[in-house]
């Protein structure tokens, strides 16, 4: 009787010690409402896990399997606090990826919001004005249109010279494989 008490008793401490490192994880990485979710479920564990062995413990009265079990015990209670941890460490690691990928975004936006405010400025300044009338010389000039439009032209016929040449070959292809069956069928029927 005596010994089931001790052995209550350090269940009692055990399990204090288990939630007491919950506690301490909680207020050195838990942060925002994934953290409190994955912190419940390892309370939870630990509850289930020293309440089920409690229940074991009605019952048994090996002393050498109680102590077994009690260190087995606290390893499974190990594994499920090193287990949070674990999931807290990765979920801060996701958090600041996805702070870092955020920051990157911002940066990106203002240096697209930069590079816009400076092409507008330039076009404003006298030096822009200039590029720009003279884009739209050389766009609206008469010799730089026909040139575009010979250019195409010239295109557009060696396309169609290309065109004919590729049919003649496929043709005569086509021609030759017909005179190869024409010759092969007279020859069966000579051969006859």
């Amino acid at each position: 009787m005596n010994q089931s008490f001790k052995h209550k008793d350090d269940i009692n401490d055990m399990e204090e010690q288990a939630r007491f490192q919950i506690i301490t994880v909680e207020d050195e990485e838990a942060q925002g409402s994934q953290a409190a979710k994955i912190l419940a479920d390892c309370k939870e564990a630990i509850t289930v896990l020293y309440a089920s062995f409690r229940e074991w413990l009605k019952d048994a009265n090996d002393n050498e399997e109680i102590k077994a079990k009690k260190a087995k015990l606290k390893q499974d209670s190990d594994k499920i606090i090193a287990l949070a941890k674990e999931q807290l460490r990765k979920l801060q690691e996701n958090e600041d990826l996805r702070k870092a990928v955020d920051k990157g975004v911002q940066v990106a936006s203002d240096t697209g919001d930069w590079v816009m405010q400076t092409v507008s400025e330039f076009r404003r300044s006298e030096n822009g004005q200039k590029v720009e009338a003279f884009v739209n010389s050389v766009k609206n000039d008469a010799r730089v249109k026909q040139g575009v439009s010979t250019l195409k032209k010239g295109t557009l016929r060696a396309a169609e010279g290309a065109l004919k040449g590729l049919r003649r070959v496929l043709d005569d292809k086509d021609g030759a494989q017909d005179d190869k069956a024409e010759v092969s069928e007279n020859e069966k029927n000579n051969n006859l």
